[in-house]
């Protein structure tokens, strides 16, 4: 009687596991569209805009990212490169507060010489950030088609703001 009831209760345990592990495991799939959130105006870290590029760039699908904080990002070196196949969006109009017009600020005068966003793939779009004080470019596009800067509100505009090269460059 002992062994049937310790085998039942191994059976049990088991079938709860399988039951219930689906619920407390992240989904590992890499194909599928991720949303990567900015919990932080740190440079690094959990939570930073850092952290969520490197995501995004390592996850297969065309994958969002959104702020929940408003603030300045101070850079101290640059940031990874949107090299996504399936296209990132950085959607800064995702911030608190944002009513009229960018509150997310990359500030990348501490970077030293590099450019701000730096866009080596196709279909990224970049809306809703202020990017200024970098040495180089504010914004670069290496390769890729399809990527949209801004959009038609005054929300969803990309302003570019005292960067060592005016504007930005796109070089195919």
């Amino acid at each position: 009687f002992s062994r049937l009831f310790i085998a039942l209760i191994g059976v049990t345990v088991i079938s709860v596991i399988f039951f219930v592990a689906p619920f407390f495991t992240k989904n590992f799939r890499t194909d599928l569209p991720q949303t990567y959130t900015v919990t932080t105006t740190n440079n690094a870290g959990p939570g930073s805009l850092r952290v969520a590029i490197t995501n995004a760039n390592s996850n297969a699908g065309g994958d969002r990212i959104e702020f929940t904080v408003s603030g300045t990002i101070t850079l101290l070196s640059a940031l990874p490169v949107l090299t996504d196949s399936q296209g990132v969006t950085i959607d800064g109009t995702t911030a608190p507060d944002d009513l009229t017009g960018p509150d997310i600020i990359l500030n990348g005068s501490p970077a030293g010489s590099v450019a701000g966003l730096i866009l080596n793939s196709d279909n990224n779009t970049i809306i809703g950030l202020k990017i200024k004080s970098f040495a180089n470019e504010g914004l670069r596009i290496n390769a890729g088609a399809n990527n949209t800067i801004g959009g038609t509100g005054a929300r969803d505009r990309v302003v570019l703001i005292g960067n060592g090269i005016t504007c930005c460059t796109a070089q195919m």
